[in-house]
């Protein structure tokens, strides 16, 4: 990001790219393959540009310019949902406000596809109808789910590097660790219990070679402040890390 918070792309130190034509500040840019590229604005909305580029070699001067253009080809309203982008496995994770009652999910195979009408409130419903009717609801999940935790909200979430799990904190507490692979829809795999959480929200997260590991802090005073770690398969607790006294969060 500049100064203007426009995107930019750079190559050894020199920007080559800069992504215009959008309002608003961006809050996450990520690449979709190698010519197109997704942005989050603050005012609700996402952005997709496509990506050309093109190499000049100067034999002579030894020299390599490299030219870089990005053109929207897309533009689409969120609804005031917080969204967060799944890329390795073609997510978009949604949320109305923190906390919050339920998790939308909207799958995509291709960044044209995606309309403003599938982040609206009675576009599920639709697509729940329509998948039922489907000879591929055995082999495929939907275009829209939601995760709902019914009256527990959902703190906090977190979503793994590959992309596969969603790791959900909720308030009762508890986590909640989802495959957002399996078919037909995502599934809650595992849970992890013994940290405390009142007045502030506990940040999860996934750690170790492989996200192997599941830590959260622990909201306690004294020595019993703590970060704890979970083993991510079995749900196991094996440790207790000491914090610094005071409310401990992992972050």
């Amino acid at each position: 990001m500049n100064p203007e918070g426009l995107p930019i792309i750079v190559e050894n130190k020199a920007v080559v790219c800069r992504l215009k034509k959008a309002n608003g500040i961006f809050e996450k840019v990520v690449f979709y393959g190698d010519s197109e590229i997704v942005g989050l604005t603050r005012c609700r909305s996402i952005v997709f540009w496509k990506l050309q580029t093109s190499v000049k070699v100067d034999p002579l001067a030894k020299k390599r310019e490299l030219k870089v253009t990005a053109e929207v080809f897309h533009r689409i309203k969120t609804q005031n949902l917080l969204v967060d982008m799944v890329i390795p496995t073609g997510r978009f994770i949604c949320r109305r406000g923190n906390p919050a009652r339920d998790i939308r999910i909207i799958k995509f195979g291709s960044l044209s596809e995606l309309t403003s009408e599938m982040f609206e409130d009675d576009y599920h419903q639709k697509a729940v109808e329509s998948f039922q009717n489907s000879e591929f609801k055995n082999k495929e999940q939907p275009k829209v789910h939601i995760i709902d935790t019914v009256d527990e909200p959902i703190m906090e979430m977190w979503i793994s590097p590959c992309g596969r799990y969603l790791l959900l904190n909720i308030k009762k507490p508890r986590l909640e660790l989802w495959d957002l692979t399996t078919v037909p829809y995502p599934q809650c795999i595992q849970r992890y219990y013994g940290y405390k959480q009142g007045d502030h929200i506990m940040i999860p997260g996934f750690v170790g070679v492989n996200n192997s590991f599941i830590a959260c802090g622990s909201e306690k005073t004294g020595e019993d402040a703590c970060i704890q770690v979970w083993k991510r398969q079995t749900g196991e607790l094996l440790a207790r890390i000491p914090g610094t006294g005071f409310n401990s969060n992992y972050q």
